[in-house]
């Protein structure tokens, strides 16, 4: 039985319409090749329509059973020092999976992948000594009590998605240094509200510049209870302390220091202070008129 070859104006065909079919596609081949190419530095090899962005750019999307909101912001996370880093650089116990597998999965354990993010910090940072410092403080196990609230761990303090360097970054230096409401208030809200004299806690909450933020005072990894010898607030260590902005520091003059936290306390419990108050309000109220209407 002989068998035909196939015609020119068949093999013609063929060809035209393959390369009509790659013409059609080849634009759309370079356009999902430019998305990875252009796609954000941390989210390289995830870009916006076939990865990690593809849900968590959106505003709305949360895990209903958690409460936990799982949206991304990306410009957020082109500004903080994090940009060049992957997703799971940090979600290390995030593997590809099916949609659905990874829908099901984070409907039950979105806290978990949070958690583990949290913990790969020393990955790529050296902090060997900020940890070693940390868990000998009040933030550390080796202090914890019984029926506290768990323990801070580096996010918490230095953010997640949004974390800078303030020692490079000096615009934001100053956005961070006036955030010790978020910082610290998020534990110590009590602390954080009776943080309220005229020239430290008042003038901080107002932006004043040149004020001091809580861990000024009280330590950063190496912060310990208000009434511990090793805390930088009591004794000695006090005249040291406000030393760091006042010239000629001494016991005498850390005196102050009670009103502080405690000056509500001192009102309450004092009818000169109480005077002294409605006075001070009357002729801050009197200027902040005056400035208006001028």
């Amino acid at each position: 039985m002989s068998s035909k070859k196939p015609s020119k104006n068949v093999l013609k065909s063929v060809v035209l319409s393959l390369f009509f079919i790659a013409a059609y596609f080849l634009p759309v081949g370079l356009a999902a090749a430019a998305d990875v190419a252009n796609a954000p530095p941390f989210a390289q090899g995830v870009p916006e329509n076939m990865g990690c962005l593809v849900c968590h750019a959106d505003p709305k999307l949360k895990n209903d059973r958690l409460k936990q909101s799982l949206y991304m912001n990306k410009d957020v996370m082109l500004k903080s020092s994090h940009k060049e880093l992957a997703c799971q650089d940090c979600h290390t116990n995030y593997k590809t999976k099916p949609a659905e597998e990874h829908e099901e999965e984070t409907k039950e354990s979105g806290k978990v992948y949070a958690k583990i993010a949290r913990a790969t910090c020393g990955d790529c940072h050296d902090h060997e000594k900020p940890t070693q410092t940390m868990e000998k403080s009040i933030h550390g196990p080796e202090t914890k009590i019984e029926g506290d609230a768990k323990l801070p761990d580096c996010v918490d303090c230095h953010g997640p998605h949004d974390i800078r360097n303030p020692k490079k970054d000096k615009k934001w230096g100053k956005e961070f240094k006036l955030s010790g409401k978020d910082v610290c208030g998020q534990c110590h809200p009590a602390e954080y509200k009776a943080f309220n004299d005229y020239y430290h806690g008042r003038a901080y909450k107002m932006s004043a510049a040149g004020t001091p933020a809580c861990w000024d005072c009280h330590g950063t990894h190496d912060i310990a209870k208000v009434d511990s010898d090793k805390s930088r607030v009591k004794g000695e260590k006090l005249v040291k302390t406000c030393g760091q902005c006042h010239d000629g520091s001494s016991e005498t003059f850390v005196e102050y220091a009670q009103l502080i936290h405690g000056r509500q306390d001192m009102m309450d419990n004092n009818p000169v202070w109480k005077y002294i108050n409605v006075v001070i309000d009357f002729f801050n109220n009197l200027t902040a008129s005056a400035n208006t209407n001028y």
